[in-house]
């Protein structure tokens, strides 16, 4: 297909890719709902099994999150600080490889 200059060439992978993107958007819009009880699609008695055997959701609260331990715990600023550093090295190597490519 990105070959082809018949079928439009590499440009047709962005439509197809598109085209692919909108048929799932219109499936999800349909199919997909927020709660069991907004589907149009289950039965009056599902609707009520999964209300008696599903678990109640409770709001997390941000002062329930124990922020001290997980900001003063070792195995976390070491993964911040690697996943800095890959960051960086990654973006280095992205902006100067086409220099050190053509220099070759």
């Amino acid at each position: 297909l990105a070959v082809s200059e018949t079928l439009g060439g590499w440009r047709s992978l962005f439509y197809v890719y598109g085209g692919l993107g909108v048929i799932w958007s219109v499936f999800w819009f349909i199919f997909v709902r927020d709660s069991p009880q907004s589907s149009h699609f289950m039965s009056e008695a599902e609707k009520r099994f999964l209300s008696m055997h599903s678990v109640p959701k409770t709001p997390v609260k941000i002062s329930d999150i124990p922020w001290k331990s997980i900001l003063s715990c070792g195995p976390v600023w070491s993964t911040v600080i690697m996943h800095g550093c890959n960051c960086y090295g990654f973006f280095m190597l992205l902006s100067d490889l086409p220099k050190f490519l053509v220099e070759l």
